[in-house]
């Protein structure tokens, strides 16, 4: 039995329950996505869920991920990929984007509310060398970045995995090439995995995604201006602009980095 926190949907904490459970109630759980990315191939690694699994069993999604048990916080997240990937890593080495919000009406009409910590992490480690926990991920594969922006673009139909599956008959991983549309994924809303490969090029190449206030004040009054990086879609967003002559020196970073779900 797995026992998560749960949360309403502004975030506030309102008990444990039994995460199947929460499922059938309106409430909210706090999970995590760690997508890793090898800076000298510029691939990124995906697993496959394994078959056994109570939610869509047999599709390809993040490298790792799941919900905090309860009591934990994003500082967890390392749990879960050290647990599914068998590596250890430090929090510290893992970049935080933010946290959205997804629905998902699952096959039997249970409704999956989460509020998911996405993190990237940069590891150059061989496909091969990994040794999952095949009760959670049956597959581990790589493709590059950009040939899965191109799937999820919808300019390829088809795009090919190269990585390790497992045997159950010789309780081995072997060597194995896959073929996934882009419907062969877990289930996401709001073109989250192209967004993911759009960030995941950008992380790669150090390039910083952040909010930034402008101020001043003069004469008792404050002129700001509000502009978001949006994580998701890149575009720059004016929330609201007093056009006031602003000064580098009133530009401070607030918050770092930000992921807003559409």
């Amino acid at each position: 039995m797995e026992i998560i926190d749960i949360y309403d949907a502004a975030f506030n904490h309102k008990g444990t329950m039994e995460r199947k459970e929460s499922r059938k109630h309106p409430v909210w759980s706090h999970t995590s996505h760690t997508w890793i990315f090898n800076p000298d191939t510029n691939m990124v690694l995906l697993q496959k869920r394994s078959p056994h699994l109570h939610m869509y069993p047999d599709t390809f999604f993040a490298s790792a991920g799941g919900a905090y048990g309860a009591g934990e916080d994003l500082h967890h997240a390392t749990r879960e990929v050290e647990e599914e990937l068998n590596i250890s890593l430090k929090f510290d080495d893992m970049a935080h984007l933010g946290r959205r919000m997804s629905v998902l009406t699952l096959p039997n009409g249970d409704i999956s509310r989460a509020f998911t910590d996405v993190f990237f992490y940069k590891n150059t480690q061989k496909i091969t060398d990994y040794t999952p926990d095949h009760n959670e991920v049956y597959g581990l594969y790589e493709a590059p970045i950009d040939m899965l922006e191109q799937l999820f673009s919808k300019q390829i139909e088809t795009a090919r995995l190269d990585g390790i599956l497992y045997n159950p008959e010789t309780k081995t991983w072997q060597d194995h090439t896959d073929s996934a549309s882009a419907h062969d994924f877990f289930p996401q809303m709001d073109q989250y995995y192209l967004k993911m490969m759009i960030m995941g090029k950008r992380y790669l190449q150090d390039q910083p995604i952040c909010i930034l206030k402008i101020s001043r004040q003069k004469k008792g009054s404050v002129a700001s201006l509000f502009i978001i990086i949006d994580a998701f879609s890149l575009r720059f967003l004016k929330l609201h602009i007093d056009l006031q002559p602003i000064g580098l020196a009133d530009v401070r970073p607030m918050m770092s980095p930000l992921l807003v779900s559409r």
